[in-house]
């Protein structure tokens, strides 16, 4: 008879990682290091305690966009801010300036871990995006015989999953054209040389 996993409070110490809660600036929430956000109980107009409780975080449905984002309330106030800002808010303070912005260290736009993000500027975001892409190219190349791992056909499927303006599951960036676009060129080749040569004439 196989045992059963051993319960949470049976396991080694070491193996489950402690998740910490800071509060927001200025909001009655909190921001975990591994990317949640809570409300923290309060107390309204009527003296009634509400228990608060962890808040649904949202994707950004927006082609090639693909962020958590969290609502936070406070009476009449209203934010909706990307989670990304939030957990740099509560763990590092608020943005540095007005040119700088929360950037996923690994390019995955849904992990908020504090431990990939930062404040940075805009030139390092676009940087960081520019080094995620290559690093998907060469990973996930048609037919690239020194990454075994990856087959034209799993590599043609990751493409179809990857739009221009890199909305696929790892976040920022692009894929590269398509195998088929060289066979493309060379099927209209002839057509152009022959209108050339009639222009010559």
């Amino acid at each position: 008879m196989s045992s059963s996993a051993p319960s949470l409070l049976q396991r080694d110490p070491a193996t489950v990682t402690a998740e910490g809660w800071r509060q927001i600036p200025d909001w009655p929430y909190e921001a975990s290091d591994l990317g949640r956000v809570r409300r923290i109980p309060w107390l309204d107009d009527d003296g009634c305690l509400h228990i608060g409780g962890e808040v649904a975080l949202c994707p950004d449905k927006r082609k090639g966009k693909g962020y958590l984002y969290a609502t936070l309330r406070d009476g009449e106030r209203r934010r909706k801010a990307a989670v990304a800002v939030l957990v740099l808010e509560a763990w590092r303070g608020l943005r540095p300036g007005p040119g700088y912005e929360a950037c996923h260290n690994n390019g995955v736009r849904t992990d908020n871990r504090l431990s990939e993000l930062r404040w940075d500027t805009r030139d390092a975001n676009v940087a960081d995006m520019q080094r995620h892409r290559l690093e998907r190219i060469c990973n996930e190349e048609p037919g690239d015989v020194t990454n075994p791992r990856v087959s034209r056909g799993s590599a043609s499927r990751a493409s179809s999953r990857h739009g221009v303006t890199g909305d696929g599951p790892h976040g920022t960036g692009s894929f590269p054209f398509p195998s088929t676009f060289p066979s493309l060129f060379t099927s209209v080749q002839p057509a152009f040389r022959a209108l050339r040569n009639r222009q010559a004439a």
